[in-house]
Parts: structure tokens; sequence; C-alpha cells
């Protein structure tokens, strides 16, 4: 009696350790998904030219980014204005339809501007040139697809997660719970441009489930890197 007790114990601390495995690396899980999506051609990108409309009257909009450092500019028509608006790394600033500028560099809208960059131009890739801290949370099977799940914290910023899907290593879900109720980004349609893949496709969902924009790209090009047209313009 005492020995099958004895088997017992002994089978349940066997079965209680292997389940105990450690978590997957997140550093682990985004650099096999940088593999999937273009390996070593993520390391020569410079700069993009993205080109699309967005929201139900399919406003056009053309955003560049820099992927040496943080740098975005973002321009998009409204009728017969534009608004545009940019980070450069160091300044953040809005140009209304009437040409005057508002610059800010408080640390608040630098922390807005550093997430959005990071998210846009996929830094989590680049970690020597964007440092971040990275936490694997967990598994998912949400929607049907086998995910896993990474908080990511850039430097400068806050944190946010970031889905990859299990079996194709793509990003398809990214949550920015901020300090209210989660903002949630989903990426589909990827195609392949300058060597590597990209969404063509952002659905923007707010936290009632609703959709509050939808980005469809028409167009990406990588290119050389032009560091001036992220400052804020003249006054």
């Amino acid at each position: 009696m005492y020995r099958t007790l004895g088997l017992i114990a002994a089978i349940l601390i066997e079965t209680g350790s292997a389940s105990a495995a450690p978590p997957p690396s997140a550093k682990a899980i985004i650099a096999a998904s940088k593999m999937a999506t273009g390996g070593a051609a993520w390391d020569t990108l410079q700069a993009a030219d993205e080109r699309g409309t967005r929201g139900d009257n399919s406003q056009p909009y053309r955003t560049w980014l820099n992927f040496r450092s943080y740098g975005m500019r973002s321009e998009t028509q409204r009728g017969d204005t534009i608004m545009a608006q940019g980070f450069n790394g160091a300044a953040v600033w809005r140009r209304a339809p009437d040409g005057r500028v508002a610059v800010m560099t408080d640390a608040s809208a630098r922390s807005e501007a550093i997430l959005t960059a990071y998210v846009s131009n996929n830094g989590y890739y680049f970690p020597a040139r964007f440092p971040a801290a990275f936490k694997y949370l967990r598994r998912s099977g949400d929607a049907g697809r086998k995910s896993d799940v990474i908080e990511i914290t850039p430097a400068g910023s806050r944190a946010f997660e970031i889905w990859f899907d299990s079996s194709n290593k793509q990003v398809w879900r990214i949550v920015d719970r901020g300090d209210g109720p989660p903002i949630t980004v989903e990426a589909s349609d990827y195609r392949r441009s300058g060597g590597v893949l990209v969404p063509y496709l952002l659905t923007v969902t707010g936290p009632d489930g609703k959709i509050v924009d939808r980005v469809m790209v028409k167009s990406v090009t990588f290119g050389p890197l032009d560091s001036s047209q992220f400052d804020p313009p003249a006054k």
C-alpha cells in the first residue's frame, strides 16, 4: 500500500515537472517571425513610402517610415485639405490645413509617438536600434487561431500586446490597453514588397467591438532614407 502510494506520488511529481516547462522565449518567437517574413531582407531596409486609403470615406493617405531610428510622417487628404503629422525621434508635430504647425516635446507626446512608430516599422525586429523589454504572456486559441502572445514595452513608452500566429509566424493582432479599454488592430492580407511580407489590410476595433478605422494599403515602396522629412515643417 505504501509502495503504491509512493509510486503515485512519484508519477504526480514527474507529471507536474513536465507540465511546468518554461514558457517559450519571446525573443525566439520574434526572431522566427522575422525569418518567416523576410529574414535578412529586413536588415537592408532604410525607409518606406506607403500609400493607401483609410476610413469609411476611403480617404487617401501617405506614410513614410524610418527603419534605422525613430522617424515617421503621415499625410491624410480630406477633400481639398491635407492633414500632416510626424515624429523625428525628439519632437512630435502636427500641421493643420491652414499651414500652422504645432510642435510637442513633452514626455506624454513622445511616448505616444514612440509607440506608433515602433509598431509601424516593426521595431521588435530590430532590438539593437529600438530597445524594448519583451515578456511572453501566454498561448492563445482566440478566434480559432493558435497564437503566441507577447508583451513589448518600447523604451520611453508603454506596454502593448502583439499576437504571432503560431503556424505562419505572422503578426495578426496588436492590443493597446493603455490606461483604459483596449484598442485592437488586426493585420491581414500579407503581400511581399521589397523582399519582406507586410500586411495590406489593417482593421482597428474599439473597446465595444465596433470597427473604428480600416486601412487599405495600395503600395509599399522601400528606398533610401531622407531623415529630414521627419522633422517639423518650417512655420
